[in-house]
């Protein structure tokens, strides 16, 4: 969905960068600031880990962790609520879940992009 999102965001933008997902006045997507910036975060966080690891830098492995732990930080209304409601055993697996949706949205919005780029407009 993130990359047919993309794809229709350039459509209507055409020049301009993905107004959709910059979401400067919280309006044209659904994805808060906050969101949006988490998806940045953890794209920089698996990028930063497969430098750190091809590497073998710990600089590059310290800034994923960080990445990591502020892109949940952007999370924490949501996650305070759930562990408010559900109990705090949720914290951990819906932690997990947030970032692994954020690298999806993520993916699929780079992929988009690159497909948008070579041509492929739908």
């Amino acid at each position: 969905m993130a990359r047919a999102q993309a794809k229709s965001g350039w459509r209507q933008v055409k020049d301009r960068l993905l107004a959709r997902y910059i979401n400067v006045k919280e309006s044209g997507t659904h994805h808060s600031r906050w969101v949006v910036l988490s998806i940045i975060l953890v794209l920089t966080a698996q990028l930063s880990a497969a430098a750190g690891l091809a590497a073998w830098d710990p600089a590059f492995l310290i800034a994923a962790l960080a990445a990591v732990l502020l892109a949940l930080v952007c999370h924490w209304g949501f996650l305070a609520s759930a562990a408010g409601n559900a109990g705090k055993g949720v914290l951990l697996p819906f932690a997990l879940m947030c970032l692994y949706d954020m690298a999806v949205l993520g993916w699929g919005i780079v992929q988009g992009t690159m497909q948008f780029a070579m041509g492929r407009k739908y």
